[in-house]
């Protein structure tokens, strides 16, 4: 394959890479330098892994910290195994599922179980893949081990990273799936191996099944591939059509299955997208509590505006990178710095798209990915930079360093209905332990002391966490269970106690207040007030619904 002049950077950069045994590795084979990669590459992991269970140790028993998300999806994965309908299905089918499917054999190991510690251990374990991918790209690029190990312990000790690596969300599991993808795209680049592709495809998949915003980022991707792989440099439409073909048969194929399974299950092949449950169900009462959000609909410069303010707050360097990216690029010609840059933008495009549809929140979370963009806009920034001045290096790594900061700043600003960044900033730094779901406590030890089978009639879309915290699935009758509708009508007999949730915001949507609007006000002569606590009401089943 003869390489053109406007693809000399990034290959300068492989050939460095390639001949590294020769330079700097004098007398040891090309096998031991791979091996003595992966060595680092494990130990790079390893390191990162042991901070994010510290950091996990400091959110769960700490400080006392347990995110909604979170507790949804453990709860999911205890109800797969230990419900009294157990199920595969019950992993649910409105989030994406690869979060609640990691935790499937976890869930299984007590001391995983408690505390809904299989989340976490997932997150952790993913974010530790994330900077070991990171030191790979950085290793590739011939970065100086010292500089490469500073970056490193910059992106791990980033709050809102080690945050996200620690607390059981799906961010981080998303966060590695793109990053995989983004490695194997700079490494195809290079070598052009059709593997590659397959693979990329198959990273994507996984990351469409961490959260649905990679569909844009697949999307962005098959584009970037069309832009390497037009005639003149591989010779052939038809090269180029198989390339984007290898890449999107994996992910066409899992999204297709996705809709598969929804329509077998669920009866609607779009109920992931569609149903009262999903972010379209549930923007309505979300949009109520942050009204400033509901005005940006359909204002396309508001909606900018916003995207970006958040892009900045969260995260300086990725915009001061991705224009030096792209004047590097444009300078020389190189396609990969530009594909980078479209990249990382992927997903601040895809919620900006969804705060202008009225589909969306403004959750800081949502944007998490401009961090690892960042890095890895600096990872291929730094080689294109004159040899033999470190200064260019200094500046790079100090503004990943001290962009921690400024992610910080935005965490503690970020005073989102249910998000919890503020709160887990005031609560490291004072060293404080959050009473949080207190209500939901109590009431679940309440359950447990009075409850010992399958009693307990609760829609568990909102009531999760009161089945998170009882650490008893099988003492619900709950909202994926085959036979909940027949006992939600008919509830004499077939469950001792009903659960009812103040009927606003998210409680619109409980089925049992759907089915009974008039039951957490009034109460009934079917059922008797045994439980009272913030939000909920329990009630005991006395005699047939009139």
């Amino acid at each position: 394959m003869m390489v053109t002049m406007k693809q000399a950077t990034y290959h300068e950069h492989v050939n460095r890479a390639s001949s590294f045994a020769k330079t700097t590795e004098v007398g040891l084979s090309a096998a031991t330098v791979q091996r003595a990669w992966r060595w680092e590459n494990w130990v790079v992991f390893g390191i990162a892994l042991v901070w994010n269970l510290i950091m996990v140790w400091m959110i769960v028993f700490r400080l006392n910290l347990y995110l909604t998300d979170a507790m949804a999806r453990t709860r999911s994965a205890w109800q797969v195994f230990f419900s009294a309908d157990p199920k595969l299905s019950n992993i649910g089918f409105v989030w994406s599922p690869l979060p609640t499917i990691l935790q499937l054999p976890l869930v299984l190991l007590p001391p995983l179980r408690a505390y809904g510690l299989s989340g976490n251990l997932v997150t952790a374990v993913a974010g530790a893949g994330t900077a070991s991918l990171l030191n790979a790209m950085a290793r590739r690029l011939t970065w100086p081990r010292l500089a490469r190990y500073v970056m490193l312990a910059a992106f791990v000790l980033n709050p809102m990273i080690f945050f996200y690596a620690a607390n059981g969300m799906s961010e981080m599991t998303l966060v590695f799936c793109a990053v995989a993808a983004i490695f194997l795209y700079i490494e195809w680049q290079d070598t052009r191996r059709r593997s590659l592709v397959v693979m990329m495809g198959l990273a994507t998949s996984l990351a469409f099944l961490a959260r649905y915003d990679a569909l844009v980022f697949a999307a962005f991707l098959a584009g970037v591939l069309v832009i390497h792989s037009v005639p003149g440099r591989d010779g052939s439409w038809a090269r180029t059509e198989g390339t984007v073909v290898a890449f999107l048969v994996p992910v066409v194929y899992v999204v297709l299955l996705w809709l598969f399974f929804n329509w077998s299950i669920m009866g609607d092949p779009l109920h992931f997208a569609t149903s009262p449950y999903s972010n379209a169900g549930q923007i309505k009462y979300q949009l109520a509590v942050l009204p400033e959000i509901a005005q940006l609909k359909g204002d396309l410069l508001g909606t900018i505006w916003v995207s970006f303010d958040q892009v900045w707050r969260l995260f300086p360097p990725f915009v001061l990178f991705s224009a030096t990216a792209i004047l590097i690029a444009a300078r020389r010609r190189d396609r990969l710095g530009i594909g980078l840059v479209a990249l990382g933008w992927a997903f601040p495009i895809f919620s900006g798209l969804n705060i202008f549809a009225g589909q969306s929140a403004l959750f800081l979370r949502y944007f998490i990915l401009v961090i690892p963009a960042a890095f890895i806009l600096a990872i291929w920034i730094v080689p294109s930079l004159p040899r033999g001045r470190p200064l260019g290096t200094v500046v790079v790594l100090l503004a990943l360093s001290l962009s921690a900061l400024a992610s910080l700043g935005a965490m503690r600003d970020a005073t989102e209905w249910g998000q919890w960044n503020d709160i887990f900033v005031q609560a490291l730094f004072r060293q404080e332990r959050v009473d949080s779901w207190a209500p939901e406590r109590e009431l679940a030890m309440y359950i447990n002391d009075h409850v010992h089978g399958r009693e307990v009639l609760v829609d568990d879309f909102q009531g999760y966490r009161v089945i998170f915290f009882s650490g008893h699935p099988e003492y619900f009758l709950a909202t994926s269970d085959r036979d909940f509708h027949e006992a939600l009508h008919q509830p004499y007999g077939k469950v001792t106690y009903i659960l009812a949730s103040e009927p606003k915001l998210e409680g619109t949507l409980n089925q049992v207040n759907i089915a009974y609007p008039e039951l957490y006000e009034l109460g009934g002569s079917w059922v008797v007030l045994e439980k009272e606590i913030w939000v909920w009401r329990l009630y005991r089943v006395v005699a047939p619904p009139n």
